[in-house]
């Protein structure tokens, strides 16, 4: 898909006096033929917008992940209007009508990705239900850490790169999906302390941790705490940490030049020789083979 033009062609209203780069970002180019389950990036950035600032669109024909790190924009759709403020993620299906604005005399800075593939629609019918999926997100959530990834991305996109990105975009969509239905069932969460114990290693993973640690914090036996919370995650606390240190240490391995030890240490794992075996163990890669492969 030519981005540009479609988006030039969706366009309702002459408001819009900036180049299109102004509101898609950076247009990607991927020579890989992509159909079925891939997913293919169009284009991304980190913009900024101030006011006057207004684009009215219509027949857009991909998705659009958006998230807000700095200020407040609107996202007006039919007779609803949506604030997009900050740590705010928006995952939104661009074909129905819709409208973005800045409201005076805020500064806007957001991140902002477009994709396209059949399984987004999907996605975003289970994220949103048809409504837009808006959910709040700290930095350190794993959908913004992914989409960071995502901005790093130069084009052209090789074939083994496409398959990486789509990959993260897989993930970012369904995650959004997941959080979207949780958040609209909360007695379907799990117990409060576990819920308090994933916030503890998502946002203190580089602290040590151990699993008799984390039964005298929460006060329940290990053998429960293990069991529990793989019911409720899919897998044991000290292996949910260990990936969480795996993720956070692919991001920076993309989006900085700090060496191999200093992220091993970074994300908690000081000894280089453990954090190469574990990185190789959950990605099937080594550290530099992932850096390689994602920046190539």
């Amino acid at each position: 898909m030519d981005l540009k033009s479609a988006f030039e062609a969706s366009l309702l209203s002459s408001d819009f006096h900036r180049a299109p780069e102004d509101f898609l970002g950076t247009p990607l180019r991927c020579d890989m033929p992509y159909g079925g389950p891939l997913l293919r990036l169009l284009s991304a950035g980190s913009l900024r917008a101030s006011s006057p600032f207004s684009v009215d669109l219509s027949g857009l024909p991909c998705h659009m992940m958006l998230y807000t790190r700095e200020g407040c924009g609107k996202l007006i759709r039919g007779r609803q209007v949506y604030t997009l403020d900050e740590s705010s993620f928006l995952f939104l299906d661009c074909r129905e009508r819709f409208r973005i604005d800045v409201a005076p005399p805020q500064i806007w800075r957001y991140d902002v990705l477009f994709a396209e593939g059949e399984a987004l629609d999907w996605y975003a019918e289970q994220a949103g239900a048809g409504e837009p999926a808006l959910l709040a997100l700290p930095p350190c959530a794993e959908i913004v850490l992914c989409m960071e990834r995502l901005l790093s991305v130069k084009s052209p996109v090789s074939s083994s790169l496409a398959c990486s990105v789509s990959g993260l975009l897989h993930y970012m969509s369904s995650a959004a999906a997941a959080a979207r239905s949780d958040s609209l069932s909360p007695d379907a969460q799990p117990p409060s302390y576990l819920r308090a114990l994933r916030e503890l290693l998502d946002e203190n993973f580089a602290d040590s941790h151990s699993l008799e640690s984390l039964s005298r914090r929460f006060h329940v036996s290990k053998y429960r705490l293990c069991r529990e919370f793989k019911e409720a995650y899919g897998c044991p606390p000290i292996q949910y940490l260990n990936r969480r240190r795996i993720r956070m240490a692919c991001h920076l391995l993309v989006t900085t030049d700090r060496k191999v030890h200093e992220i091993g240490s970074l994300v908690g794992i000081a000894n280089v020789n453990h954090f190469i075996s574990l990185f190789r163990k959950y990605m099937s890669m080594t550290p530099l083979e992932y850096k390689q492969r994602m920046t190539s």
